[in-house]
């Protein structure tokens, strides 16, 4: 199976935002033919509003449930 056959993150799972720390949950995923898969997490950010962006795979990191 080539990298571009599954996603990095599932729907519903926790990720954090590697270059600012923020949590949130993957609500959803895009994948591109020539690009790198997308997640749309939805988090609070650093001032405690409500935010749903989309990051890029490499973005992101696991956090352990």
């Amino acid at each position: 199976m080539s990298s571009k056959e599954h996603f990095e993150f599932r729907l519903g799972q926790a990720a954090r935002i590697a270059v600012s720390g923020e949590t949130g949950e993957v609500i959803a995923r895009a994948d591109y033919k020539n690009d790198e898969n997308s997640f749309l997490v939805r988090y609070k950010d650093a001032t405690g509003v409500a935010v749903s962006k989309w990051w890029s795979a490499d973005a992101l990191e696991p956090v352990s449930e």
